[in-house]
């Protein structure tokens, strides 16, 4: 009996729940469906109005849907109070109490966050309310029987992570629905080093300059923020640390100042640093400076120490080039945020290694740490489930993470789900994922909720096709993202949206549905344009009629997908803009005509490619270098194609890298370069370029183990605008590269053109050619050759290409029998 007892009490204890005498209980709503009294004072924040006001609405709306009963308990009240001290930690800052007491319910603050946070902890948690989305749609509030009675108690609830943060949630409605939903104590840990020591303070300490190729960091503002300082000067770390101090002078509410740093790997190369650094080595593949950024943490941190704040902590990204923990332990008052993209979860490697990393942090020397999330949406133009993250978060609370940080910019049918089930868990990491995803498929889509989450299942299994060639964010900004769902997995992702529509069993319920199938048409459409653009890209030259036969389907199928896909583009549930131009740039289709003209002319089939080709200027989805591409073959006696050069240069001649070709944006290469190219390469593990000769003694180079390498070469005033590279090579998924072509008008307009070479194995020699459009007359312009992120196993071999070489000798003569205007005319008419 005395075991049972104390069992019990101690369950009470934890979960901050003591029963008191039942005359300390709160009618809420009485038998006659009276809400009970609220009262708060009278100055408060506007987020403080907003929460009185939620409380408010939401008790005479339940009041509202009460029907009456027959009992003698009167309303009683609800003392809402805020006292304003200063928070003694970040623990604190939100903190809240409820207590029930004489028929009145009363929770207390001390802060406005801690206010905001006890009265939505409180409609959540006892009023059963519930915010699934920002908008005004996504409210439920439960129905109670009255008269609704709250028990006694005094409850003082913690969330599971200290801080929790979602960036991307933006608007009144964004901002609303995450206060509702938890989110709060923001942590400071964003880029801000670039800002402390700025141009001013960089003047009055050249020290602490730093050198980059062997050249001394400029003293501008503006230069801050491009270059790291000299992070082994002690000084230097000593007068952050004490511009933290002042911070906290200044703000005696705020509990963590940021020093991270800014967001490149520009880290001084001076003799002292080098030294101080050590042999370099990787980590992910990426440079570690580790060691050199958390000693210039821990000195500032020690710094801080010693002024004698308590409870108040420097915020850093371990992020990039300073992922992994230093060879020493760290000072207590640091919070590193550890930044991964946890979206790979689903690869044993990567999980392996990420716990393994946490587990460090864990026991790094700090007090705790956070994680950093990248949870896009937006701009990515595929839905992106993520079904596993209440996995890594709960893992990574168990390691020990208290703070939390995600990118997110969530597109609303896509990306409402993972939020809300997210910041729940955020609050009460022990809650059911499962039972929370089923929660808000069953309130947003109603009967039709078991369809729409088969739909997000097969997205879900999409993208843990990628289980090779693992990186930070691989597919932002990449249009190979369309490539991962499958023309049969489309088709039954859109059978599964059919089915939901039929199953919707209200009207709120059939509009979610008609407006995610609106959502994914836009989706569908990217997918499918980018299947049939891979696979014109990868056609090799056609040598036989059946070859050129199935290449001329597979550029008018591109051609039609890619028209599908503009009309998707001009609809009000396509993603913005910047978001498709940045995301979708390649256009294979230039390359395709020309290699189907090229096998035309080797075999006098002049008439057949004209009747291919020429209607095909006139298509709507037709892009500038396509039509220009056409006009190359169709009428060489313009002024126009007389301007076009192709890239033609001597690879034969190499010379040594050197400090004008190492960017400061990248660590020095040792290895040896094109004639006449500068250079953008990032040091990796296994970086390789290297130069052969070929049956014809043409020189070319092979690279493998790169990350990052850029190959470029500016040209004012334009002498060429078309080039054009060959390769050949083993290029597996996630491998990127590029020819791209940057030209800059003189308004100031720039325009960029890009063809990229697409996964696969390419044993014979491949074309990549960028025209600029004709009538843009650029006052200064580039060309770069772009390999990044090569898996293991991967190569490519590069040589510069011969002029295209064709001409009015070579072009099939016009006559009256095989005019292409003729032919147009002809076509036209039957279209």
């Amino acid at each position: 009996m005395r075991a049972g007892f104390s069992d019990a009490l101690k369950a009470a204890v934890v979960c901050g729940f003591l029963c008191l005498p039942l005359g300390a209980q709160v009618v809420l709503i009485d038998a006659q469906g009276q809400p009970a009294r609220v009262q708060s004072p009278e100055r408060l924040t506007e987020q403080q109005r907003q929460a009185v006001d939620d409380f408010s609405r939401v008790l005479n709306r339940m009041a509202q849907m009460a029907t009456p009963a027959h009992s003698e308990a009167e309303a009683g009240a609800v003392v809402l109070e805020c006292t304003n001290e200063i928070p003694e930690d970040i623990r604190d800052n939100e903190r809240f109490f409820v207590r029930s007491h004489d028929n009145t319910l009363t929770i207390s603050a001390k802060t406005p966050l801690g206010f905001c946070q006890g009265v939505y902890w409180f409609l959540r948690t006892h009023a059963g309310v519930r915010w699934y989305t920002p908008d005004i749609n996504g409210e439920f509030i439960s129905k109670k029987e009255i008269p609704w009675i709250l028990p006694a108690m005094e409850q003082s609830p913690a969330p599971s992570f200290l801080s929790r943060q979602i960036y991307g949630l933006h608007g009144a409605a964004g901002q609303r629905w995450a206060l509702r939903n938890g989110i709060g104590n923001p942590f400071s840990m964003g880029h801000a080093l670039g800002r402390i020591i700025n141009g001013d303070v960089l003047k009055k300490n050249p020290a602490w300059r730093g050198f980059f190729a062997g050249k001394e960091n400029p003293a501008t503002d503006a230069a801050a923020r491009q270059y790291h300082p000299e992070l082994t000067e002690e000084a230097c770390a000593r007068f952050c640390g004490q511009q933290a101090a002042r911070f906290f002078e200044k703000n005696p509410r705020a509990f963590s100042y940021s020093l991270s740093l800014d967001d490149h790997p520009r880290f001084s190369q001076s003799q002292k640093a080098v030294e101080a650094r050590g042999a370099l080595h990787f980590y992910r593949s990426l440079p570690d400076y580790s060691d050199t950024v958390f000693a210039f943490m821990n000195t500032a941190a020690h710094e801080l120490q010693k002024t004698g704040f308590k409870n108040k902590y420097i915020g850093c990204l371990s992020y990039q080039w300073n992922t992994d923990t230093p060879s020493f332990a760290l000072e207590k008052n640091i919070i590193p945020f550890v930044c991964s993209d946890r979206s790979f979860w689903h690869d044993p490697k990567f999980r392996e290694d990420e716990t393994g990393l946490l587990k460090r942090w864990a026991n790094s020397g700090t007090e705790f740490f956070g994680i950093y999330d990248y949870l896009y949406g937006n701009p990515f133009l595929i839905p992106r489930p993520l079904e596993l993250l209440p996995q890594w978060l709960k893992r990574a609370h168990q390691i020990g993470a208290r703070a939390y940080f995600a990118e997110a910019i969530p597109v609303p049918q896509y990306d409402t789900q993972k939020l809300w089930v997210l910041m729940q868990l955020l609050w009460d990491i022990d809650a059911d994922a499962s039972q929370l995803q089923s929660q808000w498929y069953a309130q947003q889509y109603g009967g039709a909720a078991a369809p729409v989450r088969a739909f997000f299942s097969l997205w879900e299994d999409a993208w843990h096709t990628q289980k090779e060639n693992i990186y930070w964010l691989r597919g932002y900004h990449d249009e190979t993202q369309g490539l991962l769902a499958t023309p049969a997995q489309l088709g039954e992702m859109a059978n599964l949206l059919r089915e939901a529509q039929q199953q919707a069993n209200e009207l709120s319920h059939s509009a979610a549905v008609a407006a995610l199938t609106q959502r994914f048409r836009f989706s569908e459409a990217f997918c499918k344009m980018e299947l049939a653009k891979a696979k014109l890209a990868r056609a090799a030259q056609p040598t036989r009629y059946h070859e050129a036969q199935r290449l001329y389907e597979n550029l008018t199928a591109f051609l039609a997908a890619q028209a599908r896909f503009d009309i998707q583009c001009a609809r009000p549930y396509a993603l913005g803009k910047r978001s498709v131009q940045l995301t979708v740039r390649a256009d294979p289709s230039a390359e395709a005509a020309l290699k189907l003209a090229r096998w035309a002319r080797e075999r006098g089939r002049g008439a057949l490619s004209q009747k291919w080709l020429a209607p095909l200027a006139g298509h709507s989805a037709a892009s500038a270098q396509l039509k220009q591409a056409l006009q190359c073959v169709y009428a060489p006696q313009s002024p126009h194609a007389k301007r076009i050069h192709f890239l033609d240069t001597d690879w034969s001649q190499t010379r040594a890298a050197n400090g004008d070709d190492v960017n400061p944006l990248w660590l020095q290469y040792d290895g040896t370069l094109p004639r006449d190219f500068g250079a953008l390469i990032q040091r990796a593990p296994a970086l390789a370029l290297t130069y052969h000769t070929d049956e014809a003694n043409n020189v070319y180079a092979r690279l493998s183990g790169a990350k990052n390498f850029h190959l470029y070469r500016v040209e004012t005033p334009i002498q060429a605008n078309a080039w054009r590279v060959d390769m050949r090579g083993q290029v597996s998924e996630g491998t990127i590269i590029l020819l791209r072509l940057w030209a800059r008008n003189p308004d100031g307009i720039i325009h960029q053109i890009e063809e990229r070479l697409y996964p696969g194995n390419y044993t014979q020699w491949r074309s990549l050619r960028t025209v600029l459009p004709q009538g843009i007359a650029p006052s200064k312009c580039a060309f770069s050759l772009i390999v990044s992120h090569q898996g293991e196993g991967d190569w490519i071999d590069i040589k510069p290409a011969n002029p295209l070489g064709f001409d009015a000798a070579k072009t099939t003569p016009y006559n009256k029998k095989n005019n292409p205007l003729k032919f147009l005319r002809h076509a036209r008419g039957k279209l």
